[in-house]
């Protein structure tokens, strides 16, 4: 269908309707023919309505997402959420005055150097990006943006935005203020861009330390700040960043063992001989699965792959734990995973945990148990930054007091909210 008989259908359908007909059920349609139109909404379509409050709420949700670096910025995410809670006309064409919009702080794997744009517009260098449209997700947006003005094809479904500002614009379109999220995509300067020529005079790469230079109101020069942060979280697994002991696995471990499950949590404890020696490197699995099954009483011929398996799998990471690790690492915290474990477990350990942890470390590779002081000393060696901007949780005081001891801050876990309160402090002290 050409573009004029499009239009013209659409003309008949509304003429003869007066709004939106019942026969168009997709929302994609409706938002279509709104734009078409410049029409806010179809105020009696149910799909429509419902469309856009889960957009809304999208919003909110990627907004909450962000870990504010300082007071400002907290108090502009409240601001924008508090706003986002009693509205649902967000776009340039419904709040003229105030809408959402979306930029991308293009950056190379090194993190040295920024791809910006001199918008004509803004009359300065500025990072890709633009306004929301009706029906669109933050997520929705900024690909779309992408797309148009650089010509990347990027999926960003899964992505949240690490900063948000409040600025009165600047250049032509001066006078309104615009809600602006970052996304920020890393992306390698041999990249070839179809940069947009009715939006940019000019594009290119930007050394990071020219940043704190740019105009205030790019932002530029405080998202520089925000991601200048050499901070390491490290966690404990078992406790903190996992739930151990977890069914059906550890009982399905201890029924082929034919023992209790207090038994089998006795015969796999790191203060047994050889839990002790299996997790310093000293013996094999299969020396250390011959003495659990010995000690078992057991006299089946048993797999112990799948033994070390099951016992691998009753560690449940905790979802919560996981969702607060991803919004600090998107503000450029790094974060890691330091566990009494042996060299399989690691393995398994790293394969689930890939998307939140940059690296674990883990007994057998040093042959220290915590709460030894070799394994803690190997941790800040990884990390190679001061031991004071590492802070480690474990669900044990013993080996929190030996981390304070090394320079690290160490902490006991008990909640969840205690834990947001401690990263909190700990992510700002210093900024």
């Amino acid at each position: 269908m050409n573009k004029g008989r499009e239009t013209k259908f659409f003309q008949l359908i509304l003429k003869g309707n007066k709004v939106f007909p019942s026969v168009v059920k997709q929302s994609k349609t409706n938002l279509l023919m709104c734009k078409i139109f410049n029409m806010e909404q179809p105020p009696n379509n149910p799909e429509f309505i419902s469309n856009k409050e889960k957009v809304r709420q999208s919003y909110i949700s990627s907004v909450e997402h962000i870990i504010p670096f300082d007071s400002e910025e907290e108090k502009i995410q409240e601001e924008v959420i508090g706003w986002l809670r009693g509205t649902d006309h967000v776009t340039k064409k419904e709040s003229p005055d105030q809408h959402l919009g979306v930029v991308a702080l293009v950056i190379s794997p090194t993190m040295d150097k920024v791809f910006l744009l001199n918008h004509k517009k803004a009359g300065a260098y500025l990072m890709p990006g633009g306004h929301v449209d009706l029906g669109e997700t933050l997520q929705d947006a900024i690909q779309k943006e992408l797309l148009e003005e650089l010509g990347l094809t990027v999926d960003m479904k899964r992505s949240n935005p690490f900063y948000i500002s409040k600025i009165l614009t600047q250049g032509k379109n001066a006078g309104h203020h615009d809600i602006t999220t970052v996304f920020r995509i890393i992306v390698d300067p041999s990249t070839t861009f179809s940069v947009e020529e009715k939006e940019a005079d000019e594009a290119g790469w930007f050394d990071w330390t020219e940043l704190d230079s740019m105009p205030a109101f790019t932002q530029l020069p405080r998202i520089k700040q925000k991601l200048s942060v050499e901070k390491l979280i490290l966690l404990d697994n078992g406790g903190v960043l996992s739930d151990h002991y977890q069914q059906p696995h550890h009982k399905d471990l201890a029924d082929i063992l034919g023992v209790d499950e207090e038994k089998l949590k006795a015969l796999l404890s790191e203060k047994s001989p050889h839990g002790e020696a299996y997790r310093k490197n000293l013996i094999s699995r299969e020396e250390f699965w011959s003495i659990v099954v010995k000690l078992s009483g057991s006299v089946a011929d048993l797999d112990y792959s799948q033994l070390e398996k099951l016992w691998a799998e009753s560690y449940q990471v905790n979802s919560h734990i996981v969702d607060i690790l991803k919004r600090y690492r998107n503000v450029g915290v790094k974060t890691g995973l330091l566990s009494n474990a042996d060299t399989y477990r690691k393995k398994h350990m790293e394969e689930r945990h890939a998307s939140f942890l940059d690296y674990s470390i883990v007994s057998s590779d040093v042959g220290s148990l915590k709460p030894e002081k070799e394994i803690f000393e190997k941790a800040i060696e990884k990390a190679g930054i001061p031991s004071k901007n590492i802070i480690y949780v474990d669900d044990r005081e013993s080996h929190a007091n030996k981390a304070t001891e090394l320079g690290m801050q160490g902490e006991v876990f008990s909640t969840l909210e205690d834990l947001k309160l401690k990263l909190k402090k700990f992510y700002r002290d210093g900024r």
